[in-house]
C-alpha cells in the first residue's frame, strides 16, 4: 500500500479550516471552486471513518498529528471536527451545494450538543477515553511510592 500511516483527525479538518480561511481572506472563490469538491470528500470522509455510531461526535479510533491515538469522544478532535463542520457549510452554501449545507448545520448542531453533555463538566471539557489498554496503567503515584519505600 502507498500508505501504511493512518489519516490524522486533527490534521485533515485542520486543512478544511485552513481551506476556508484562505478562501475568506482571499475572497477568491475560483480558488475553492477549485478545492472544493475534495475538501467535500475530506470531510464526508470523518462521518464514516471517526463516527463510529452516527450520533455526529467523533468517538472512533482518531490517530492524530500527536502521532498517537485517541479512543473515544474528546473535545480535541470533536472541536475541530464542528469548526470543519461550520466551515464546510459555508463553502457549501457558497458553491450552491444547499443539500450539503444543510447536512453539516445540522451535524454540527446535534454533534455539539451531544458533545456537551458527554464531556461538559460545569466548567471545562474533559477527554473521555475509552481506555483500550487499562491493565497497564500506572500512576505516577505508584512510582514515587515505591521511591520513598526504599
Amino acid at each position: 500500500e502507498k500508505w501504511s500511516m493512518l489519516p490524522a483527525a486533527d490534521g485533515q479538518l485542520g486543512a478544511i479550516i485552513r481551506l476556508y480561511r484562505e478562501w475568506k481572506i482571499s475572497g477568491n472563490t475560483e480558488f475553492l471552486k477549485s478545492l472544493w469538491p475534495k475538501a467535500r470528500k475530506a470531510l464526508d470522509f470523518a462521518f464514516s471513518y471517526w463516527d463510529s455510531d452516527g450520533d455526529f461526535v467523533l468517538d472512533a479510533q482518531q490517530h492524530n498529528t500527536y502521532d498517537i491515538e485517541f479512543y473515544g469522544p474528546n473535545p480535541l478532535t470533536n472541536s475541530l471536527f464542528y469548526a470543519a463542520l461550520k466551515a464546510g457549510a459555508e463553502m457549501a452554501k457558497s458553491m450552491k451545494d444547499i443539500e450539503c449545507a444543510l447536512r453539516y448545520q445540522n451535524a454540527l448542531k446535534e454533534g455539539s450538543r451531544k458533545m456537551d453533555e458527554l464531556l461538559w463538566q460545569g466548567e471545562y471539557y474533559i477527554q473521555k477515553l475509552d481506555d483500550i489498554n487499562q491493565r497497564f496503567t500506572l500512576l505516577i503515584r505508584d512510582l514515587t511510592d515505591s521511591v520513598r519505600a526504599k
